[in-house]
């Protein structure tokens, strides 16, 4: 089976959760499975990488959260996809899966953004088949070396292993919404103080222009 793994993040070419969340999504596939990868940023995709995604038998799309939508840039790719898809006689039998993460807590911040991506799929002639919601998503480059399926990668361990088991039956599924293994005040302290405000201080904004902001 061919599968297109896209990258939907605006990080590329440094470490992003995206590809962290496709990295353990491929050490869940089948062996026998031949891997497509595409990175989506500023540059649409080419024709020729257009026609390539329709002879795939199933697509995974990868991105962060951007106001409950996905990035626009990611948005402007899936129009040029939608438009070939419309203007050519082809084969539309893909199967679309979608694994997004936000930096809230709650991986269901990620409703909407799966139901814009279902409704595209809708558009487009393509088969939704499943979606994973993932919060805390700034953790993931802390605990990227935890074994999947263990500690704070206990329900991201499942999803997975419930998304690549309908892909591998190119089946239907309910979206999946988790939150890392991982207590909430322990993840708001950490988060708060070693991501967030570290970050506003590097970009020279202060804990008073924050709130003053807020």
């Amino acid at each position: 089976m061919n599968v297109a793994l896209i990258n939907g993040s605006s990080k590329l070419g440094q470490e992003n959760n995206s590809k962290i969340l496709l990295n353990f999504f491929e050490q869940k596939l089948i062996p026998h499975n031949t891997i497509f990868n595409y990175a989506v940023n500023k540059n649409p995709l080419n024709e020729e990488q257009i026609r390539e995604l329709f002879t795939m038998d199933v697509i995974v799309i990868a991105f962060p959260l951007y106001c409950d939508a996905p990035p626009s840039h990611l948005v402007k790719m899936m129009i040029q996809i939608e438009d070939y898809s419309k203007n050519n006689t082809i084969s539309k039998n893909l199967h679309v899966y979608i694994i997004a993460n936000n930096g809230f807590y709650e991986g269901k911040q990620n409703e909407i953004a799966l139901e814009i991506m279902k409704n595209w799929c809708d558009r487009a002639g393509f088969i939704y088949g499943q979606g994973i919601g993932h919060g805390a998503g700034e953790m993931l480059p802390y605990i990227k070396n935890v074994p999947l399926g263990h500690g704070p990668l206990k329900n991201l361990g499942k999803a997975l292993d419930e998304i690549i088991k309908n892909i591998n039956n190119k089946q239907r599924g309910e979206n999946i919404f988790i939150s890392p293994n991982f207590p909430y005040m322990l993840w708001r302290f950490m988060a708060t103080n070693v991501f967030w405000n570290r970050r506003a201080k590097k970009n020279g904004i202060s804990k008073k222009d924050i709130m003053r902001k807020l």
